[in-house]
């Protein structure tokens, strides 16, 4: 059985219930130039932004010691296993924050209603738009040191909540 591609969802999600959340062909379009250009980039950038900095000794350390401690499964790490390298998660993270692989403007969609949106009332139904370095960099979520590769803000407190904020997520 051959599972559907990315461009036959969208296209079902256009033709079920396209005109109940406002999503047309020109959707489908930009979402399938997103992921289109999504793969061939992206993780070479992360994995750069990664170990572009000075502090991935420690997440080193962290392998290490997995592994004496037999905690992965050496030559093939399992998914499971990684999302337990809590500090090399966090650089993983940090790097995601740091250098958003995604330079596109993200559509959203106003509620019925209008709304207040980075202090400009927004009307109803209104379509806008945020790229995810402007958010990724922000103090007012991210904290004053926003603009440097920290991968400890990730143990501070109201962690939880920057990850809403990431548009990718480790």
């Amino acid at each position: 059985m051959r599972l559907p591609d990315i461009l036959t969802k969208f296209l079902n999600i256009y033709h079920e219930r396209g005109h109940q959340i406002d999503f047309d062909p020109g959707d489908v379009k930009l979402e399938a130039y997103g992921a289109f250009f999504a793969g061939s980039d992206t993780t070479p950038i992360a994995i750069t932004a990664e170990t572009q900095n000075d502090i991935e000794e420690s997440p080193r350390q962290e392998i290490e010691l997995a592994t004496v401690d037999s905690h992965l499964s050496i030559p093939h790490i399992s998914y499971d296993e990684t999302v337990k390298l809590h500090y090399l998660s966090d650089c993983v993270k940090e790097g995601i924050r740091m250098c958003p692989s995604i330079g596109l403007i993200l559509p959203r969609n106003v509620p019925d209603k209008c709304c207040e949106v980075a202090e400009h009332w927004v009307t109803g139904k209104a379509r806008i738009g945020v790229n995810p370095a402007v958010v990724h960099l922000g103090r007012s979520v991210f904290g004053e040191d926003a603009l440097e590769y920290r991968p400890d803000r990730w143990f501070r407190p109201g962690a939880q909540d920057m990850d809403r904020y990431l548009f990718q997520s480790a």
